[in-house]
């Protein structure tokens, strides 16, 4: 006869089976205290396969992860991998998975569908202007004195001048003004027409005499590295170390030479500055020329720099 403290309580004495009227727990016959212990096998499995899931879930859980379009792709891969298979929907992670690709899908067609027309509009309201260059990839628009190369499969925008790339933010309107802000700042606000023709001339005479062949045209890769130093602060002259070296790219000496053109100052004291166009095969070395532009992207490859007396200068 079942005793009234039989763990077994519940089930017939004879069979196991339970008994009329009585409640089967959930983890079928057996004492109680066994299936507790199995029930918190259970749930230290469950935990340590959610724990597992929150880890590989983290590259997700940072803003950067979306910046990049077609890096959220890797990113989700790797996630899928080092996922339980047995994660019970009820945690609503394999969903999440399963949104997260189809927002990464549909993001490059609504961004294409959204960005030019808050971009246009947000430029209208900053007194900027916009000017789509090219609609077909890679999307290309103007936003003086910028290019704007749009990657909608990635979900980022580059900023160029002189076609060299200045900077990469996600493509977003707030993203993309805020790099045209900074950008402009790094392009430098103040500007000595006179010096910087002075400048250049010292440049152009030190690559001359550097290259020891007395050459009247340089050629901008060898000149630059010259109008670098002259560019220097004090800093630099009184102690020439690399962290008192202010840097000075293709892309800052195309806005200078623009600058000076725009200040109609190519020539001085009796001398003008030329730069010789880059023609046939050596267009297509673009480490050894610079296309130089106004701000509306109008431009050419120019490969050398000269200076002559103004007389003899032209346009």
């Amino acid at each position: 006869m079942s005793s009234l403290f039989d763990r077994s309580a519940g089930t017939s004495p004879e069979t196991g089976a339970p008994a009329p009227g009585e409640e089967t727990p959930p983890g079928g016959a057996g004492p109680l205290e066994e299936q507790v212990r199995a029930a918190q096998e259970r749930l230290r499995a469950l935990s340590k396969r959610a724990a597992k899931a929150a880890t590989a879930l983290s590259p997700l859980a940072k803003p950067a992860a979306y910046a990049d379009l077609q890096r959220l792709g890797v990113v989700l891969d790797k996630v899928d991998a080092k996922m339980p298979a047995d994660l019970p929907q009820e945690s609503g992670v394999p969903e999440l998975l399963r949104f997260l690709r189809r927002w990464k899908n549909e993001a490059g067609t609504r961004l294409r569908r959204q960005l030019g027309r808050e971009l246009r509009g947000a430029c209208e309201r900053a007194g900027l202007g916009f000017r789509v260059v090219s609609s077909e990839d890679p999307v290309e628009v103007r936003i003086p004195p910028f290019a704007v190369v749009l990657d909608f499969q990635r979900g980022r925008a580059e900023l160029r001048f002189a076609r060299v790339p200045l900077a990469t933010c996600p493509a977003e309107t707030t993203a993309i003004l805020d790099a045209h802000e900074l950008a402009r700042k790094a392009l430098g606000a103040r500007f000595d027409g006179a010096r910087f023709f002075e400048r250049c001339l010292r440049a152009w005479r030190a690559a001359r005499a550097a290259g020891g062949q007395g050459n009247e045209r340089v050629e901008i890769l060898d000149f630059l590295p010259y109008l670098a130093v002259e560019m220097q602060g004090p800093k630099f002259r009184v102690e020439p170390t690399g962290g008192n070296f202010e840097g000075y790219g293709r892309a800052r000496f195309a806005w200078d030479v623009l600058r000076l053109r725009r200040a109609r100052m190519l020539s001085h004291d009796g001398m003008r500055l030329n730069l010789g166009v880059a023609t046939g095969a050596t267009a297509s070395q673009k480490k050894r020329v610079l296309y130089f532009e106004d701000e509306d992207g109008n431009g050419e490859y120019k490969l050398t720099i000269f200076f002559t007396r103004s007389e003899e200068g032209r346009a």
